[in-house]
């Protein structure tokens, strides 16, 4: 399969990675049977003496050559190896109904390894739904608390036509920009319900923007209490995050946190 044919492909650069490095081996040295110390020696009859060195030359000439043909022949026949086996599985992949070699290449390891840690943490979530319980009051409203920077908002959440109201009026007129009406609707189209409940909000603190953010936490919160089957629509787009980021505090000796005042040279 796939993994026997990467095992071929590193065993035949293995081969030829091995050839090559005998073959850089023999050529780097001398080698034969002659050796240099006190003049000339022939190893294999350990006398000293002075000898020619053309002949000398020579036989280093002709050592290096047969090393070096030994060498070939390693790699020739380690190549015709490594072809064998790499010619055994394609046969194998071409009887088989694995992906070609092509395909195999093309294919992006690293996306199927976040499609699987997106499926284990998919299936993580639904475990832990399975062990969450409805939390309702008596007449049938869930309530939750969010916040965001220095804003905390108390919601309610219960079954009805759609109708939003953040501290008595509608969440429209109570926000005006946009982005921070859209930040309110966001948990009711990551769990296709929108129009389907009714949210009443008490926020407090903050500006407009942190009040937006905790009351979308807080109507997170509260579709979650409602009916825990919505946490895994909720978790995967962060919808059940609390957003910890806060201003940072201002410094002594700085105008803000970071800002320093304009220095002068002279």
């Amino acid at each position: 399969n796939v993994s026997a044919f990467r095992v071929g492909l590193e065993a035949m650069a293995m081969a030829i990675r091995t050839a090559m490095a005998r073959l850089r081996a023999s050529a780097g040295s001398l080698g034969g049977p002659w050796t240099k110390g006190e003049g000339w020696t022939r190893r294999s009859s350990g006398s000293a003496g002075e000898s020619d060195p053309e002949e000398v030359a020579r036989a280093a000439r002709e050592s290096m050559e047969q090393a070096e043909r030994e060498a070939k022949e390693n790699l020739r026949r380690e190549t015709q190896e490594a072809m064998e086996l790499l010619r055994q599985l394609e046969a194998d992949v071409e009887k088989s109904d694995f992906p070609s070699l092509e395909e195999i290449l093309e294919t992006d390891l690293d996306e199927e390894e976040r499609s699987l840690r997106r499926d284990e943490e998919k299936k993580k979530q639904e475990d832990i739904t399975k062990q969450r319980v409805r939390v309702v009051d008596d007449e049938g409203k869930a309530n939750a608390v969010g916040k965001r920077k220095a804003s905390v908002a108390n919601v309610v959440l219960w079954q009805g036509d759609g109708t939003y109201t953040v501290n008595g009026r509608r969440f429209s007129e109570y926000f005006p920009n946009f982005s921070q009406r859209e930040e309110i609707i966001k948990p009711f189209l990551a769990t296709s319900t929108l129009g389907q409940f009714n949210v009443s909000a008490t926020a407090r603190g903050g500006g407009l923007s942190g009040q937006a953010g905790a009351v979308r936490l807080g109507i997170s919160r509260a579709l979650q209490f409602y009916d825990p089957g919505f946490r895994p629509s909720l978790k995967a787009e962060g919808l059940l995050t609390r957003d910890a980021r806060v201003v940072e505090s201002k410094k002594t000796g700085k105008k803000k946190a970071r800002k320093s005042p304009q220095w002068s040279k002279r």
